[in-house]
């Protein structure tokens, strides 16, 4: 039984839309619908290539929970424009977000960059911390897109290279 549930997963993907918690009667609880949703676990990625290096974006979660990580590959873009990625399939209200070594990139919807909307904590303290509404994710940063967006840009105008990921999940 638990093996014919795995191999319908497997061809059918997860889908939770009734958000019930189910039981084959032999002890068995199918709650796995409760906790995730389709993994892309070898998601294509969506790729760009800057003066020197690339940059990837993997989309891992794609439903109702939407999931990415951008792979800035010893990537630099010496163009005073951005390189745009679009997501496979946008988030439509926010995001939390932790960056690591990556050079200031943006946030776009559709056409128009997100500006004042990136929750940024810039100080932490006992009693909690203050955010900046920013236009942009910084390198070794945490915070919240506080909008929904479909496009993140690799920056511009970079002087030196990258190594370093973004993570970012929501709705």
């Amino acid at each position: 039984m638990v093996m014919a549930s795995l191999n319908s997963i497997v061809a059918n993907g997860i889908n939770n839309d009734s958000a019930a918690i189910q039981t084959d009667g032999g002890g068995i609880i199918h709650a796995v619908g409760l906790v995730a949703q389709v993994l892309q676990s070898i998601p294509t990625p969506v790729t760009a290539n800057g003066a020197l290096g690339s940059l990837n974006l993997y989309q891992i979660l794609q439903g109702t929970i939407k999931a990415f990580l951008l792979y800035f590959n010893g990537y630099k873009n010496t163009a005073g424009t951005d390189q745009t990625l679009a997501l496979p399939v946008a988030f439509t209200s926010r995001c939390i977000f932790v960056s690591g070594n990556i050079p200031s990139m943006s946030i776009w919807n559709g056409a128009s960059q997100i500006t004042g909307l990136v929750g940024d904590v810039n100080a932490l303290s006992a009693s909690g911390g203050t955010v900046g509404g920013y236009s942009g994710v910084h390198p070794y940063d945490f915070g919240e897109i506080q909008s929904g967006f479909d496009h993140v840009g690799g920056g511009n105008s970079q002087s030196s290279t990258a190594t370093g990921c973004i993570f970012g999940i929501g709705i």
